[in-house]
């Protein structure tokens, strides 16, 4: 198996991919970001097994509508979006259902097979959904845990959570059954923001791993200096796609190898975001 952060600046997109010829695309990034998804699925022939969307916000949505209405995609996974801020979404979806694409709305509990080996478990959301956070968009994204087995049973399978941009009311939530959070990868939520990946939260998951995926000097000051501290005080190797391009992890073997597309320094993955105006208090 192997998972892509994809570098699509300020916001999200990674692809998984395993050798059995299974695919997955988890968000486009922003609009701005279309022509490196288009790369990643024309490379997979023109087709993708499923996409999932975390939330309706514009820097994981991109363009789903040119997407759907240039390559084949299996089915469309997302958490129900009850607002639909961005018009791409609505044409996205009509033109998938004119080609009888399963649109399929996330909720704890569901699976997504990919391959033999490889399993999707939705962690979040759940009913009722989290109202009345500081992002209830956020709050209620999709959180999924990605498990692959190999030979060697469970002492091989390595594990990778995706938190889009959940933040501490999702980890609250999330950390009543801690069990389910352990992963040797952490897609950090909602690209290093103070507002998530709190310590509990991050003791519960124990990466290994941890990518941060963020737009280089972006308005914000993602990541943060907090976050960033906390990372570093449970142990996980950083990776960010600021500073070092798509991250790629593969799983093989039991064995998780991760290479970034250009080399960055200690020194400058542990440096926080520079933040452009009073945007990072809100972010």
């Amino acid at each position: 198996m192997r998972v892509t952060f994809l570098d699509v600046g300020q916001g999200d997109g990674a692809l998984i991919t395993t050798d059995d010829g299974a695919s997955l695309l988890i968000d486009l990034g922003p609009r701005e970001a279309a022509p490196r998804i288009a790369e990643q699925v024309a490379k997979l022939g023109g087709a993708v097994g499923a996409v999932l969307v975390t939330h309706a916000h514009a820097d994981h949505l991109g363009q789903l509508d040119v997407l759907a209405g240039s390559a084949r995609v299996g089915a469309l996974w997302d958490p129900g979006f009850t607002e639909r801020p961005v018009a791409p979404y609505d044409r996205a979806l009509g033109l998938l259902a004119a080609r009888g694409v399963p649109h399929v709305v996330a909720r704890r509990g569901m699976h997504l097979r990919l391959g033999h080996h490889a399993d999707l478990e939705v962690l979040g959301p759940r009913e009722p959904l989290l109202h009345h956070t500081r992002s209830d968009a956020n709050a209620n994204s999709v959180v999924v845990r990605l498990s692959h087995a190999s030979a060697g049973g469970e002492a091989g399978t390595r594990r990778v959570l995706f938190t889009g941009d959940a933040e501490h009311p999702t980890e609250t939530r999330l950390l009543e059954a801690p069990e389910t959070l352990g992963a040797d990868v952490l897609k950090v939520a909602h690209h290093g923001s103070k507002h998530a990946s709190s310590a509990a939260f991050l003791r519960a998951v124990h990466p290994s791993v941890a990518v941060v995926s963020c737009g280089l000097g972006n308005d914000y000051g993602h990541p943060h200096a907090a976050t960033l501290g906390r990372l570093s005080a449970v142990g996980a190797e950083l990776h960010r796609t600021d500073l070092e391009g798509d991250v790629t992890v593969d799983s093989e073997g039991g064995r998780l190898v991760t290479t970034p597309s250009r080399p960055a320094t200690r020194a400058a993955l542990a440096a926080p975001g520079r933040a452009a105006g009073a945007a990072a208090d809100g972010m």
